[in-house]
C-alpha cells in the first residue's frame, strides 16, 4: 500500500504543479524541526513533494494507485517510492537553510536556458545553467533508449538470422542498420527532448509564481526576543518557534494583515 502523498501535502489528484509547490511551501513551514515540527513530519512531505513534482514519477504513482493488481506498475512505483525515501533525509536542519535551498531549486529552474546541437544525424537538446534541466534531459535519454531496445529487441533476431557479407547491400541490411540507428540514437534524442520540454514547461510555472510571490512573505517579531521572522502573507493560521530563543506564538494572517 502507497502512502497517499496527495493527502500529505493536501492537494487534489488533479493538482497542477504550481498548486504542489505552493502546498509544499506551506507544509514545509509548518513541519520543519526548526519551526515547532519534526524530522518525521519533513521526511513525509518530503518523499510526497519527491513523487509529486517529478511528472514521470508522479505518474507512474497514479497508475499503481488506480491499477492495485498490476505488479509491474507497483514495483515501479515502489523504487520511486524507496529512492523519495531516502532523499527525504538530505533537507537543511535549519529553517533559514531550507528556505534558501527552496529558494535555489526554484530559480534553479527559473535560469534555465534551452538549444539544440546536431549530433551523429539527430538533433540533440541542450540545457544549460541548470543542474536539473541537464539531468531531466539525460533521463529523457536513458528512457528513449529503454524504449528503443524493447521495441526493437525482438526484431533483432529475425534481422540478424542468416545475414552474410554477401548481403551488404540488402534490404535486410539496411533494415538492422536503421534498427541499431533508432535504437542507440532516434529514440534517446526525442526522449532527452521530451525531458527538456518537461523541465522547460515546469521553470514557465516557476518563474510565473516567482513573480506572482515576490511579495508572499512578511515580516513578524518574536514577542520574546523582538527577533525578525518571515511568515507566509496570505491567510491562515501559524504556528511559529522563533529559531533564536524557541519561543512558540501562533500568528494569524487575514489577507495578507496580521492580526
Amino acid at each position: 500500500m502507497f502512502p497517499d502523498y496527495y493527502a500529505i501535502l493536501g492537494v487534489a489528484l488533479d493538482a497542477d504543479a504550481e498548486t504542489i509547490r505552493r502546498a509544499y511551501k506551506r507544509r514545509a513551514f509548518e513541519c520543519h524541526p526548526d519551526r515547532g515540527g519534526s524530522h518525521e513530519q519533513m521526511i513525509r512531505i518530503n518523499a510526497a513533494w519527491e513523487i509529486l513534482s517529478d511528472p514521470l514519477a508522479r505518474q507512474r504513482y497514479d497508475h499503481a494507485r488506480t491499477h492495485a493488481h498490476d505488479p509491474v506498475a507497483a514495483a515501479a512505483a515502489n523504487e520511486d517510492s524507496r529512492t523519495a525515501c531516502e532523499r527525504a533525509e538530505r533537507y537543511p536542519r535549519q529553517w533559514s537553510e531550507f528556505e534558501v535551498w527552496l529558494e535555489d531549486v526554484t530559480k534553479d529552474f527559473a535560469r534555465a536556458q534551452y538549444g539544440k546541437v546536431e549530433v551523429f544525424g539527430a538533433t540533440w537538446p541542450v540545457v544549460s545553467g541548470s543542474g536539473s534541466g541537464k539531468s531531466f534531459a539525460v533521463a529523457g535519454g536513458l528512457v528513449g533508449l529503454f524504449v528503443g531496445v524493447w521495441l526493437n529487441g525482438t526484431n533483432f533476431p529475425v534481422l540478424w538470422g542468416g545475414w552474410s557479407w554477401d548481403q551488404l547491400i540488402s534490404q535486410r541490411t539496411v533494415a538492422i542498420f536503421s534498427a541499431i540507428f533508432f535504437t542507440l540514437i532516434g529514440f534517446p534524442s526525442v526522449g532527452a527532448y521530451l525531458g527538456a520540454q518537461i523541465h522547460k514547461g515546469i521553470g514557465v510555472v516557476l518563474k510565473s509564481a516567482m513573480r506572482a510571490g515576490s511579495n508572499s512573505t512578511a515580516v513578524v517579531k518574536c514577542s520574546q526576543c523582538g527577533q525578525q521572522l518571515r511568515v507566509p502573507n496570505s491567510s491562515g493560521k501559524w504556528q511559529i518557534r522563533c529559531p533564536k530563543c524557541s519561543h512558540s506564538f501562533i500568528h494569524i494572517s487575514m489577507n495578507g494583515a496580521s492580526k
